[in-house]
């Protein structure tokens, strides 16, 4: 019996070491104005009470080619809330900086003693961390330090969205295609082609952008087309459908491109809007096809191609601009439209973005050219409202504040269900935490973005009524001859009171007999 008990508790801790999860990535330490970044890992594990330990281990300090240890940190039995498979915390607390970098001779760890810290992590069933912590060191360096680790990097991205990277088997750049690596009876025909630019948008950074270029064959224009799915040319006719960019399901091909790569690119969650660097010169200026294109499309995944050939009820959402004039360099941001598609019913896996010279296939002119550069998909996360019960706390997404106090509350314990709110963001989560504190309670209410790269934490502390003491006259929080002072004042006429204060012995009147009883409380309190 006891070998069998003793196996049963083997097993329990073995379980229970096994919900401890190591997350390596990129941490980005901000301080004075400048960024550095180094590898680190994460460690999160589950509490058999449901609470998370959370330890971020020998980090440093970096400024040009000095780096300082700062040391460990360590947060134990922190409670989160989970929802639609995304896990959140969030601590504000004074903890000590440990454990430096024994290898060594000095770090930062004792110097600091207890510093304010603010963390924030966000981490879902996929094996993806985020944490932001803010650790106020304004007492020892006058300053505050910005910390992030991240273990997403691209994955809510479209893989080489910035054009960097071209490699010697194609002239595309990877992961996005033209007619050279398109299919079709017509492709080895069609003019449009695309290329490396060094012409960039000033200020982001930038080294290349990709340049699409319009062509002529048979006194023809074909339109410069570039997609991250596949072009065909199935048609000589330019309108025919048979030209078209498409995008497969997953298990209908294995066709690839001279890289490797499939002509799909998976998504894991729904993005707000999408966001580009754009550019368009027209050769011969237009009056009537004057305009470029870009049309962008979220589906479930299963095939699909643009321009449709048929009803596609496969569609989630489309983010689009078919009028785009002739311009320099400028962003454009366009929002995805979920509404229009919601009787669909189609769940976000895959994305098809086309880029053309023209909107009207054919037209336009020989070397129109469009520039593209820096695609980025948004994913919003934020409060538009929040309500405890029938209190408005937060009343737009422009709010900046972050915490807010509900004193002299009489009510029930709170629950995560007397709190409402509206986030802005198609695949934001919200969680709700409610806690209990030595004054009342204290509410955590998160909203984290579909990538998990933005989060907001709205913290309400809920401050009970207190009791008032029997014989308190004068409000101190103490019985005491204070008190028999203000009461013998008040039946002299000497002050105002609350009657209902004053009549200790409850016959009604305000006497001697009420100031007797006040000294009774008194001395049996002692």
């Amino acid at each position: 019996m006891m070998k069998k008990f003793i196996t049963i508790i083997s097993a329990a801790m073995c379980a229970l070491a096994a919900m401890a999860t190591d997350y390596t990535g990129t941490l980005t330490v901000a301080v004075n104005g400048s960024k550095s970044t180094q590898s680190a890992t994460i460690t999160i594990d589950q509490n058999a009470t449901g609470t998370y330990n959370l330890i971020l281990k020998n980090f440093k300090l970096a400024s040009g080619t000095t780096t300082m240890p700062v040391g460990t940190i360590e947060l134990d039995s922190v409670a989160g809330a989970t929802a639609s498979g995304v896990t959140m915390l969030y601590v504000d607390k004074d903890i000590t900086i440990a454990g430096g970098d024994t290898s060594s001779a000095t770090w930062l760890g004792p110097m600091l003693g207890q510093v304010p810290v603010k963390l924030n992590a966000r981490f879902n069933a996929d094996g993806y961390l985020v944490t932001s912590i803010d650790i106020d060191m304004s007492k020892t360096l006058g300053q505050t330090i910005g910390v992030l680790f991240e273990n997403v990097g691209t994955h809510f991205q479209m893989p080489n969205s910035d054009f960097e990277t071209w490699t010697s088997a194609t002239t595309e750049p990877r992961y996005w295609h033209s007619f050279v690596s398109g299919s079709g009876t017509w492709v080895s025909a069609a003019p449009g082609k695309i290329a490396s630019s060094t012409d960039v948008p000033s200020g982001i950074g930038s080294t290349k952008s990709v340049v699409i270029t319009s062509g002529q064959v048979f006194g023809v224009i074909g339109n410069g087309t570039m997609t991250n799915g596949r072009l065909n040319a199935g048609s000589y006719v330019a309108s025919n459908a048979a030209n078209h960019a498409e995008t497969y399901g997953p298990n209908s091909t294995t066709a690839t491109d001279k890289n490797g790569d499939l002509f799909v690119t998976p998504m894991y969650a729904s993005p707000d809007s999408l966001d580009m660097w754009f550019k368009f010169s027209q050769a011969t200026a237009q009056s009537t096809y004057k305009y470029a294109s870009v049309n962008c499309i979220l589906t479930d995944g299963t095939s699909y191609q643009d321009p449709e050939d048929k009803t596609y009820t496969n569609k989630a959402a489309v983010a689009a601009d078919h009028k785009i004039t002739a311009t320099g360099w400028r962003q454009l941001s366009l929002p995805f439209d979920y509404d229009s598609y919601a009787s669909n019913n189609a769940q976000v896996k895959a994305i098809l973005l086309n880029i053309t010279t023209n909107a009207t296939p054919g037209k336009g002119s020989k070397g129109d050219q469009v520039w593209v550069d820096n695609v980025k998909l948004v994913y919003n996360g934020a409060i538009s409202s929040l309500k405890f019960k029938d209190t408005t706390l937060v009343s737009s997404a422009a709010d900046a504040a972050t915490e807010f106090t509900i004193s002299n509350y009489e009510g029930d314990a709170p629950t995560a269900d007397d709190f409402t709110a509206t986030v802005v963001g198609k695949s934001a989560v919200l969680g709700k935490l409610v806690e209990a504190t030595d004054s009342g309670y204290v509410a955590k209410i998160t909203v984290v973005s579909g990538d998990l790269l933005t989060a907001k934490t709205c913290v309400v502390n809920i401050i009970k009524k207190k009791a008032k003491l029997q014989g308190d006259l004068n409000g101190d929080g103490i019985v005491d001859v204070n008190d028999v002072t203000t009461l013998i004042n008040r039946v002299l006429g000497n002050i105002m009171l609350d009657d209902s204060l004053c009549d200790l012995n409850g016959d009604g009147i305000i006497d001697v007999a009420d100031v007797t009883a006040l000294v009774n409380i008194i001395l049996n309190s002692k």
